[in-house]
Parts: C-alpha cells; structure tokens; sequence
C-alpha cells in the first residue's frame, strides 16, 4: 500500500475494507506486511483474473 492505513483511518490490526482492484471488486483485510501494510488476495478471488503473485495493481478503496 502506498500510504499508512493505521494514519488514515486510525490504528487497528486489520482494516476491513471494499474496492476494486485493476477494476474487480474485492473485499479483504489491510493488515501488516513487513514494514509496511497490504491486501491478501487469495486463490479463488485469482482465478481468471489475470494477475500473477507480485504484479503491480491499481488499488481503490472508498472512504
């Protein structure tokens, strides 16, 4: 993620959220990852998406 959930939307473990990615809908969980944070996105929400572990995305999450 290229900003610090935790200063947006205020200090939590996880942050439920809704959006899209590259245009597909999501819902998922922000959470920690090393030293920054990031949305998991498992197998089946990867199925026929085209996109391979690692690809660059264009993340949108509403208020």
């Amino acid at each position: 993620m290229p900003f610090d959930p935790d200063t947006i939307w205020g200090g939590k473990p996880r942050h439920l959220v809704h959006g899209t990615v590259n245009g597909m809908g999501v819902r998922g969980v922000v959470e920690r990852v090393g030293d920054g944070h990031g949305l998991t996105l498992g197998p089946a929400w990867l199925r026929g998406c085209g996109l391979a572990a690692g690809d660059s995305v264009t993340l949108s999450i509403p208020p």
